[in-house]
């Protein structure tokens, strides 16, 4: 299987160009722009794009702010792994190393579900909240539920058994 994902320049060029600032929006300032470049130092770096992420260009090449990040603050290339945002793409300081089906259990909910919990629908033929879980591209059925805060739950229980610490669990009333 082919790399996805842009080798990154050696660590030491990116030691050179950047410095990690939790005062920047994307989390890294430029130490030493390019000449050719429009940019000081201390200016941020990067560019947030439509979907949220914050790229930035060395060479004429793009490359996913975040994935530097993580390259600088543990000195591992981070190869054809997926670097998973903790909070959503909130924080690109709290990332970690993440598979594919890791990085799907922290997603946020699908807009426009009949629903405000995640894995949680209503299904109108019983007059209930159905819950489900994806895992492996299986969709487990949890149940129905007369409760829509019953039927978060079950999925959160789900949620926590398969995907552990990677769990994006719903925030319900205990």
């Amino acid at each position: 299987m082919e790399n996805k994902y842009l080798k990154l320049p050696d660590l030491e060029i990116l030691n050179e160009l950047f410095e990690l600032s939790s005062e920047s929006p994307s989390g890294l300032c430029w130490k030493n722009p390019s000449k050719y470049s429009k940019m000081k130092p201390g200016d941020v770096a990067g560019r947030k794009t439509h979907e949220g992420y914050w790229r930035v260009k060395i060479n004429y090449v793009a490359y996913s702010v975040h994935r530097i990040i993580y390259y600088i603050t543990t000195g591992a290339e981070p190869g054809d792994k997926m670097i998973d945002h903790i909070e959503q793409r909130s924080d690109n300081f709290k990332i970690r190393l993440a598979t594919n089906a890791q990085n799907q259990a922290n997603k946020k909910k699908i807009e426009g579900c009949s629903s405000k919990y995640k894995g949680v629908s209503y299904y109108a033929k019983y007059n209930k909240f159905k819950a489900g879980i994806m895992v492996k591209g299986n969709t487990i059925h949890l149940g129905y539920f007369v409760d829509e805060v019953e039927a978060a739950k079950a999925y959160n229980a789900a949620a926590e058994q398969f995907f552990g610490e990677y769990a994006l669990l719903n925030k319900v009333e205990v």
